[in-house]
């Protein structure tokens, strides 16, 4: 028996191409490439997919027509047109305000001190919706990404079982006390050359990966299926942290006295559309 036994379990599995049937996508910071990367096919079904643009709308307006280099440039700004635009807003120009407002786009503005832009766009998500992933989590001032970790504890009991941060070169999801399993499509030694059996390279997660025990100490964890497991070990700063570890196989199981950020390395856009495995 775990402490914080009310803290829900997530279904921890990374993946890229992952497609949930109803998923949130929240962007923080559009100047990156997982959302829309060259030459690897469609990065989401917009379908199935509700989008929060938070503090960026001037970037989408843009990007979306230049990255996808659609010859009619509203083509690409119409396909991936978001749900809502929340935040402060006070760099929105007013060309892409007008052409949003025009398509019936939600515009919010938020001013409220007391929650950062991401709790407010994580309040912002319809009920139903179990799935959200936040781009633009990490780069940037340094608090700004201690904010975004904020969100994955003040968000643990919520309605989104899986959130996850990201940005072109990292993915973290907060392990809440218990038993997990988190698969990563890639795996075994770090060597982008090595050709073994026992190791897979292809657009997504891994194998490079962390334990952190941001917050508070964790005092007993056990892992298998990593380079260096650990066997009921505590993790804390000022002693032990797994930081530059290596997923060895496909699924690794972490078990955690307390909560653990679990991070891994992401290759984006080095890769074609056909190894996505959709």
């Amino acid at each position: 028996m775990f402490a914080h036994a009310s803290y829900h379990r997530h279904p921890d599995t990374f993946h890229l191409s992952r497609q949930a049937a109803f998923q949130i996508i929240i962007i923080m910071r559009f100047h990156y490439s997982p959302f829309l990367p060259k030459g690897t096919g469609e990065p989401f079904d917009p379908a199935t997919t509700a989008l929060i643009i938070q503090n960026s709308p001037n970037r989408l307006y843009h990007s979306t027509r230049d990255l996808l280099l659609y010859e009619d440039s509203d083509e690409g700004r119409l396909k991936y047109q978001p749900d809502l635009i929340t935040g402060d807003l006070d760099s929105m120009l007013s060309e892409t305000r007008q052409f949003y407002e025009d398509k019936g786009v939600q515009i919010v503005k938020h001013y409220d001190q007391d929650y950062n832009d991401l709790d407010k766009s994580i309040q912002a998500i319809p009920d139903g919706y179990k799935t959200c992933f936040v781009y633009g989590a990490f780069g940037g001032r340094f608090d700004q990404e201690m904010a975004s970790i904020q969100a994955l504890f003040a968000h643990a009991n919520g309605p989104i079982r899986d959130l996850s941060l990201w940005d072109d070169q990292n993915a973290a999801i907060l392990l809440v006390p218990g038993e997990h399993t988190v698969q990563c499509p890639n795996y075994g030694e770090s060597d982008a050359a090595s050709s073994s059996s026992t190791s897979r390279r292809v657009m997504g997660e891994g194998p490079t990966c962390g334990l952190i025990p941001i917050g508070e100490p964790c005092q007993f964890v056990t892992t298998t299926g990593l380079k260096w497991n650990l066997d009921n070990q505590p993790l804390a700063f000022g002693g032990i942290v797994s930081s530059s570890n290596h997923n060895m196989e496909e699924k690794v199981t972490i078990k955690c006295s307390r909560p653990l950020l679990f991070t891994a390395e992401v290759d984006v856009g080095l890769v074609g559309s056909e190894d996505l495995g959709r």
